[in-house]
């Protein structure tokens, strides 16, 4: 969003995609401004981790959110350990989540584009926490996934090549053990990668590079 302009103004100007909620919500403590996005199909990346990771208390690890902080870079896990809220203010950071978690189910009832996206966090794993930020909102775990795979695709006109599993399609995949339909966190637990045709062991590429606990234990 353009800081010069107000959702309206950007909607008015011709903007056809809208990152970060916090744009959504604002706008609707003015206007109900869902059934403009609706009718004219306006795509919706929330980025719902980040609202996460800045209304977080401070004093809660990041790994609690982010299991993968454990074999991360220390430098980066610092990082985002001190972005959040004050403890004198958590009640309110508190809200405003739950403000945002309210915007995006609003956002899906009615039908408008949800596709997920990482921005900044810990490469490899915000957008598992995205996915699993959406089910919170109300979306299913399948529909959640979707945002990640089929709607994008659909977003950029290209569904009949890639985001779903069929004869024909980019068969760029991920394995994972249990079942995420079920259970949208089953997709933390990676076991294989396949991309380009090539089979990678996620573990592995950890240890080549040197990402792993004993990584931040050890301080190498």
């Amino acid at each position: 969003m353009p800081q010069a302009l107000t959702l309206e103004e950007a909607l008015a100007r011709g903007l056809d995609q809208i990152s970060h909620i916090g744009y959504v919500t604002d706008a609707l403590s003015r206007d109900d401004v869902v059934e403009t996005l609706r009718k004219a199909q306006i795509v919706v990346d929330p980025t719902l981790v980040v609202t996460r990771y800045a209304t977080r208390p401070r004093t809660t690890p990041l790994a609690s959110y982010q299991p993968c902080a454990e074999w991360m870079p220390r430098e980066l896990v610092d990082i985002w350990s001190a972005f959040g809220a004050a403890s004198e203010d958590a009640a309110d950071a508190e809200a405003s989540f739950e403000r945002a978690l309210a915007t995006v189910r609003a956002l899906h009832e009615a039908g408008v584009p949800i596709v997920a996206g990482s921005d900044q966090g810990l490469p490899g794993c915000t957008l598992l926490l995205e996915l699993e930020l959406y089910v919170r909102a109300g979306l299913t775990p399948l529909e959640a996934i979707s945002t990640a795979t089929l709607a994008p695709a659909r977003v950029m006109g290209l569904e009949g090549e890639l985001g779903s599993i069929a004869p024909g399609m980019r068969a760029d995949l991920i394995l994972v053990e249990g079942n995420p339909l079920e259970d949208i966190h089953a997709l933390r637990n990676l076991r294989w990668v396949i991309r380009d045709g090539v089979v990678l062991e996620p573990m592995a590429l950890r240890r080549l590079a040197d990402l792993s606990p004993s990584h931040l234990t050890t301080g190498k």
